[in-house]
């Protein structure tokens, strides 16, 4: 609901927003996925440390290695280079930099240098040859500490090209306070730059930076979605989101869709790039776009002048469970 002016004013023409609200209507709620009988069957094979799932149209090549996807063609078109991994650490905030240097407790735990560590990968033909679900059991931690995270990732790769993943993580005892991000990391071919989605927007929002703005489904290009602080940190990120895409010129790419629903955000820079560098100028494109899908991130809080983070907005280093 939108409230305008009617005449013109000194302040204002006729037509400028003063006001507006949204409310929440009852939904038949999501589309059902197509029954499993009328979906065309995989074809599954092992080529040394690669299990190839095959369909009518997409080849989904898994690295038995990392335990990570290596390869997903469409039509012939790459899909994903490399991902998805459990992410933790995010480009700090000139917040979590602010009084109480969360950024410093982050890091004596080496959150910013967090490793993966594949402790087995098994997969199985289901459904009738409809179906293969590969689970691979990893740990993420530094290097040289104690601490980490012991994570199972679920994939159910159907014939009609979805897949379905679930993850569960149970960090150790003896762990930070909080966490900068729980989500997914995927590198992605820089041709996806068309990024479309239902959430939260046009403008970026964390969990307590929200309400300003509306949900709706929105477009915006790669470029269009960065926010260019002064000094390089964690930007861009939407909340409350549904769905997103990302696609080529041809319009093709790839659907997430929340369960029920996540944060996104796209960048042409690496973590690693934001968090290094101190002037916009400073960061390069790193030839990939950097697509994280988050189950939650801390909030942002006003701690380089103000209060930190609000408890309710904290992200707690507890187990979790999400899915996509």
């Amino acid at each position: 609901m939108d409230f305008t002016l009617a005449f013109d004013m000194r302040w204002a023409k006729r037509g400028h927003e003063v006001a507006n609200a949204q409310f929440l209507v009852a939904s038949a709620g999501p589309a059902r996925p197509g029954a499993l009988q009328s979906m065309p069957t995989l074809q599954c094979r092992v080529e040394e440390t690669t299990l190839v799932i095959q369909g009518p149209a997409m080849e989904v090549r898994f690295n038995t290695v990392y335990g990570v996807i290596s390869s997903w063609l469409y039509e012939g078109v790459q899909l994903i280079e490399e991902g998805p991994r459990l992410a933790f650490w995010r480009a700090t905030t000139d917040n979590d930099r602010g009084f109480g240097d969360v950024a410093g407790e982050w890091k004596s735990f080496g959150l910013h240098w967090l490793k993966h560590r594949i402790d087995r990968v098994s997969w199985e033909v289901i459904e009738g040859g409809r179906a293969v679900k590969v689970e691979v059991s990893a740990r993420v931690a530094p290097p040289i500490k104690s601490w980490g995270v012991s994570c199972i990732y679920e994939y159910t790769v159907y014939g009609t090209g979805d897949v379905i993943l679930s993850v569960k993580g149970v960090p150790a005892k003896g762990g930070p306070k909080t966490l900068p991000r729980i989500g997914l990391e995927l590198r992605i071919p820089k041709q996806f730059e068309y990024v479309t989605w239902y959430g939260r927007g046009p403008g970026e929002s964390y969990a307590d930076t929200r309400q300003a703005n509306r949900v709706g489904v929105y477009t915006k290009s790669v470029d269009g979605l960065f926010t260019p602080y002064t000094f390089p940190q964690e930007n861009g990120n939407r909340t409350e989101v549904k769905w997103t895409s990302v696609a080529n010129s041809r319009g093709i790419g790839l659907l997430a869709i929340g369960m029920p629903e996540m944060n996104f955000s796209i960048h042409r820079y690496t973590v690693d790039q934001l968090e290094k560098a101190r002037h916009t100028y400073e960061l390069s494109d790193s030839g990939q776009l950097i697509w994280h899908l988050d189950y939650r991130q801390n909030g942002i809080g006003s701690a380089s002048c103000g209060p930190g983070v609000l408890p309710q907005y904290e992200l707690h280093c507890e187990p979790f469970q999400f899915a996509l």
